[in-house]
């Protein structure tokens, strides 16, 4: 938990709510559940799970074990190439945030300059209230104009991470940043229109 957090300055699950826990990371509740399901691995299923492949020929053991490895790595790798793109995906979207951002606040500096250029200027100030006004409307169309790409952008990435990604987000439902809140509950939502 801690190294995912790190990875995608994001929480995979949260335990906050239960009493004696560490961080969110690990509560006394869940660690006895957990605990108390090895015991039962250990003591009841793999016994079971013993005599049941003493049954099977030895070749073919060593086969299915083969197997078994194999498709484990596959899958570890899948999994990892999928969480490096998540990654590159939220970082994406880190961008169209840190690019609405840049593009409102030059338009807000610009905006403060004029109106400090017009009080300081008191003899052409109709004339310069004039073209402030002016300024401000062309200003306008690019005011306009962010919305509608950026949240086009912001849409696409959040269909990439739905269509491709839905998996982590039904594995791990409390999966969340306060970066990305919202990003994650459309995400979520999303999933939850495919999967009806």
């Amino acid at each position: 938990g801690f190294f995912l957090e790190r990875l995608f300055k994001a929480k995979w699950w949260d335990y906050s709510d239960s009493i004696l826990n560490i961080q969110g990371r690990i509560c006394i509740l869940y660690s006895l559940l957990w605990g108390m399901c090895g015991i039962i691995i250990v003591k009841v299923i793999q016994p079971l799970g013993h005599e049941l492949v003493t049954l099977i020929p030895k070749d073919l053991a060593v086969i299915i074990a083969h197997l078994l490895v194999v498709y484990f790595v596959v899958d570890l790798t899948v999994t990892l190439v999928k969480l490096s793109e998540l990654k590159s995906l939220l970082l994406q979207l880190d961008d169209v945030y840190c690019e609405v951002k840049s593009k409102f606040e030059n338009v807000k500096i610009s905006a403060r300059e004029k109106v400090t250029l017009v009080g300081n200027k008191s003899k052409e100030k109709f004339a310069e209230a004039e073209s402030f006004y002016r300024d401000i409307w062309s200003k306008r169309e690019v005011i306009d104009s962010i919305p509608k790409e950026l949240k086009e952008r912001y849409e696409n990435i959040i269909d990439k991470i739905a269509t491709k990604h839905s998996r982590i987000f039904i594995a791990f439902p409390q999966f969340n940043s306060e970066k990305f809140k919202k990003a994650f509950n459309d995400v979520r939502n999303k999933i939850k229109l495919k999967v009806r």
